[in-house]
């Protein structure tokens, strides 16, 4: 069985990767090519396009982040989605340009992928049947569909396993052991973003330790991958099968990475 990641130190202009090399690339589940250049932004939707229908928000076809700063925890795209159609098949990031600070800073503002795949088999059977049949519930999490929500209001809830191709996937946004904290009711977790989870009918406290031993037995150099951003870095992500994070910085840090998803 092949790695389920690669780099590849490309150095050539985004219009002439091959097909070829396309069809190479989605044999991974994650691929980091590096030195990519583009003329303009169109030409980076354009190589998109060729791994499916590019999802907009609005009118647009990317979104570009600016700043790093507060951890961001290990997550899929599109959980928040009312129809599995709108979830994301692939993820791309191209890293336009980064801060020196940001490079001097070892293991600060890490990008991270966790093979949800090869996670599941790494999760005990006890653990696992409690997880099984089981939902997350997100409150007052704004999503695309709801913008505005009241703080207790429940959002949205997804099951945390699930199966694709006949296999169990686990599905979820697993919430950090060292940002995340229970609420003072005990009825929830608090997220690093703020707003705030529960597995039904667990309390906040048995949700977190949930969550604590489940990161224990998945996050491991198997099935970890962290990659430290380098101007014109262009990172290929299968969101069906992959999670992505970041670690946070102590000092908020300019970086500018444009993200576009694929249908």
């Amino acid at each position: 069985m092949i790695n389920w990641y690669r780099i590849k130190k490309i150095n050539k202009n985004i219009s002439k990767i091959s097909d070829q090399e396309i069809k190479y690339i989605k044999k991974y589940k994650a691929y980091l090519l590096r030195e990519v250049d583009y003329h303009k932004i169109d030409d980076l939707i354009d190589f998109t396009k060729k791994f499916g229908k590019v999802f907009k928000y609005g009118k647009k076809n990317h979104i570009s982040f600016k700043e790093v700063s507060i951890e961001n925890e290990m997550h899929y795209d599109g959980i928040s989605a009312r129809n599995k159609k709108n979830i994301p098949n692939y993820l791309f990031f191209y890293v336009e340009n980064i801060s020196e600070i940001n490079n001097k800073m070892k293991n600060k503002g890490e990008f991270k992928l966790l093979n949800s795949s090869h996670c599941i088999k790494d999760i005990p059977s006890k653990l696992l049947k409690k997880l099984k049949n089981k939902n997350l519930e997100f409150y007052g999490c704004p999503t695309f569909y709801k913008p505005r929500v009241r703080k207790n209001e429940l959002s949205f809830k997804k099951k945390i396993i699930d199966s694709i191709n006949g296999r169990l996937n686990l599905r979820t946004h697993i919430i950090s052991s060292i940002s995340s904290s229970v609420t003072k009711d005990n009825k929830y977790v608090k997220s690093v973003e703020g707003w705030k989870v529960k597995i039904s009918p667990y309390t906040g406290e048995q949700t977190f330790k949930l969550f604590q031993e489940l990161s224990k037995k998945i996050i491991n150099k198997k099935n970890l991958w962290k990659i430290k951003f380098k101007k014109k870095d262009l990172l290929i992500v299968d969101n069906r099968y992959v999670f992505h994070g970041r670690n946070s910085v102590s000092v908020p840090s300019k970086r500018l990475v444009h993200r576009i998803q694929v249908l």
